[in-house]
């Protein structure tokens, strides 16, 4: 379930092949205005430490990565918090991976999956991580980044997340369209930190 990126007008934005979600700043024939204002902010650069484990991944599921992270469809797989495969092997299309049948064991469990085209979240993967109460989504790329969103420790909250994106995109658009002009990382890491601040989650990236 990947992202493509798009100009619209003088917006930034990042369009769901699947679902038509957007995110970043954007304007969609006037419906919705890229923020004029520009808040302050205060990020700092991506967590670009190779050392995973530092986030206490078990090594089955970054051994499992290591092996989909090239593949051309999505691969996917459940673990237990004891890094323990609890499902079979999940296989996808280029663009996106079927979860339904798996919602039994998915509640506590880390999903991680494959993004082909080297996109970030979309917001599908954390609207199935949310509804289904996992307790950790991850996503790897081929050119070696890692995307995690966790559970946090009140557990998953807030509104529809469809709701929560545009709130951080009518509130930090301009900030997230400038800061992805200079470096994509960063700009992608505020959108999504700012989503996990609404919904409970705990939001990591990291690259090899």
């Amino acid at each position: 379930i990947e992202p493509l990126l798009m100009k619209f007008k003088d917006c930034v934005a990042v369009q769901q092949q699947d679902t038509g979600h957007y995110l970043a700043s954007m304007q969609l024939a006037g419906k919705i205005d890229c923020p004029s204002g520009k808040a302050e902010v205060d990020i700092k650069k991506p967590d670009l430490d190779p050392e995973v484990k530092k986030y206490q991944i078990p090594e089955t599921v970054t051994k499992f990565e290591d092996e989909i992270r090239n593949h051309s469809k999505e691969h996917g797989q459940f673990f237990d918090k004891n890094g323990n495969p609890v499902s079979d092997v999940v296989v996808g299309s280029e663009k996106s991976i079927s979860l339904s049948d798996y919602k039994h064991l998915a509640k506590d469990a880390t999903f991680t999956h494959n993004h082909p085209k080297n996109g970030p979240f979309s917001l599908e993967d954390l609207i199935t991580a949310k509804g289904f109460d996992m307790a950790e989504i991850r996503a790897v790329t081929p050119n070696g980044k890692i995307y995690s969103m966790k559970r946090g420790k009140d557990g998953w909250r807030g509104a529809d997340i469809d709701l929560v994106a545009l709130d951080v995109q009518q509130k930090w658009g301009n900030d997230i369209r400038e800061l992805y002009k200079k470096d994509p990382d960063v700009g992608t890491e505020l959108y999504f930190k700012k989503i996990a601040e609404q919904i409970g989650g705990e939001y990591k990236f990291f690259k090899k």
